[in-house]
């Protein structure tokens, strides 16, 4: 099953068990626990999960203390990246946006570099840049919450970056829980975050900060090469300690210095899709089609990577090639975006 199965087939589970619960309860464990047992497509190897489980024990004082360390060693010896940039009326919410883009800034050329060398795997990245939505409120508010949201994705897990008044909570979910995180019926009680960026005040200065220790600007290229590498691991299954916590911003190379040894799994044949559509009224009808449209978009990234991947920076050929891979990431981010909201209100509609 495709990305596109695996949210409506997430969506029947998350949004049935939403109209029996309180909004603020969340996902139950044992709808979540069926959502991971439905299907062994959902990227819930044993694998997978050791490496999560090995990543969550470093992520929060240490990878704050190894940012702090490397922010000083950088501001020394480099050009200070410039701070984000926010109006003199912003609010906390906008100071929290400002950091959040920076990240993605950072994301888009790292994503960029790594899909040259994904081309042979199924670990290919999207980038969807950050927006503005409306999420639920908070327990004993009323009203709805702005929250700043974007994401990496591969075809079975997620790195979800949702930012609040004063927090940045950052996730790594499998595909099988995006329509439940995207319409806010997970709270952190049933999938806590992986890392929380907070506003705190370290020796008298106010920032953002991880584990207590300051994350700076000068940080942000170590940071979001630690997290795209994170989603990497755990999708691939695949870690070496010595590549965690690296003082290089060399670009990320899958099974060299990212997910160190892995190999690419034998690929096989797409399957023949003439006379494969449901009829029509079926419930995966539509699903069904968007994977498809989804399989052929996967191809066509993969070419373009791979002609990426031959071509020097200052080639001709170069900048339309790197537009062209943009566009059609941004369509099929728009894509599973607009299927998302379709399954939010389709399977809300009594039929």
């Amino acid at each position: 099953m495709g990305r596109f199965g695996d949210v409506w087939k997430s969506g029947k589970f998350s949004l049935n068990t939403k109209q029996q619960t309180p909004a603020e309860e969340g996902l139950s464990d044992e709808v979540v626990s069926m959502m991971q047992e439905i299907s062994p497509e959902f990227g819930l190897t044993d694998a997978s999960h050791v490496v999560l489980g090995a990543l969550k024990s470093r992520r929060s004082l240490e990878t704050g203390r190894w940012l702090s360390t490397l922010a000083t060693e950088a501001s020394a010896t480099q050009p200070k990246l410039p701070q984000a940039t926010t109006s003199s009326g912003s609010t906390t919410f906008d100071d929290m946006a400002a950091w959040v883009d920076q990240l993605f800034q950072q994301f888009r050329d790292l994503t960029f570099e790594f899909n040259k060398t994904a081309i042979n795997s199924n670990l290919l990245v999207t980038l969807e840049q950050p927006e503005t939505f409306e999420g639920p409120a908070a327990p004993g508010t009323f009203g709805r919450a702005r929250v700043y949201r974007g994401r990496l994705t591969t075809s079975q897990w997620a790195l979800a970056v949702l930012g609040r008044e004063g927090k940045i909570s950052i996730y790594l979910l499998p595909s099988a829980l995006l329509l439940a995180f995207t319409a806010g019926q997970l709270n952190d009680r049933d999938y806590p975050p992986f890392i929380e960026v907070v506003k705190g005040n370290v020796n008298g200065r106010t920032g953002w900060t991880i584990g207590g220790q300051p994350a700076p600007p000068e940080a942000m290229p170590y940071l979001a090469k630690e997290l795209l590498g994170d989603l990497i691991r755990v999708a691939s299954g695949v870690m070496s300690e010595n590549e965690l916590f690296a003082n290089t911003t060399e670009k990320p190379k899958l099974g060299e210095n990212l997910a160190v040894g892995y190999t690419a799994p034998p690929q096989t044949p797409a399957p023949a899709t003439a006379g494969s559509a449901k009829p029509a009224g079926s419930d995966s009808a539509i699903s069904d089609a968007c994977d498809l449209v989804d399989e052929a978009i996967e191809r066509e990234l993969k070419a373009l990577y791979e002609r990426a991947s031959t071509l020097k920076p200052d080639s001709e050929q170069a900048t339309p090639t790197r537009t062209k891979i943009s566009n059609l990431e941004k369509f099929r981010s728009k894509m599973l975006a607009a299927f998302e909201e379709y399954t939010h209100v389709d399977q809300k509609t009594p039929n």
